[in-house]
């Protein structure tokens, strides 16, 4: 990956493991385990050229002790179809060790912002999707709820957020695609 910022050009290597796994009992359903591993290999401290004062005469550009980010994911996925219906329910989990995130000091006189590695990042997502198919599978109506939390357990921050919503689709084909 290269990335190009303020006119400077840096260049990233991501090794990622993927795995996955799909079992199917029968042809109507299935169970399907994916997953990645990703761990950066650049300097993160790159990214993070402010002057942080170390003492009344000295100053250091950026974050030295910051750490290179790892990111695990994994998808848990059931899929089941009868005649016209199908149903997928996924639950979608991941962390970011060590996650990097802004932390904020003040003197009298300055504000000052540093990224630093800070705690783990946990996301998780629970989305169950409802499709039918009608009129010679020319009209599909689908109906989906998503139910995620995601929170971060720090020594600086320690906080959550939940979320849920939902998602509605109405779909009308005028004409069959044929793929050659």
């Amino acid at each position: 990956m290269n990335v190009s910022l303020n006119g400077e050009s840096y260049n990233y290597l991501n090794p990622t493991g993927y795995y996955g796994l799909t079992y199917s009992p029968q042809t109507k359903m299935s169970l399907a385990l994916n997953g990645y591993y990703v761990h950066t290999l650049f300097d993160p401290c790159n990214k993070n050229n402010l002057s942080m004062p170390t003492s009344f005469f000295e100053t250091t550009l950026g974050n030295p002790d910051l750490k290179p980010l790892k990111v695990l994911s994994n998808t848990l996925e059931l899929n089941y179809h009868w005649s016209k219906t199908s149903l997928t329910t996924s639950f979608m989990s991941y962390i970011y060790f060590d996650n990097i995130l802004h932390a904020y000091s003040a003197d009298r006189n300055r504000f000052y912002t540093s990224l630093v590695n800070d705690g783990n990042f946990y996301g998780n997502m629970l989305s169950v999707n409802l499709t039918h198919r009608m009129f010679d599978d020319k009209l599909k109506i689908s109906l989906q709820g998503i139910e995620e939390y995601n929170f971060i357990r720090g020594h600086t921050y320690k906080m959550y957020k939940n979320g849920l919503y939902d998602k509605k689709r109405l779909i009308y084909m005028l004409k069959k695609a044929y793929m050659t």
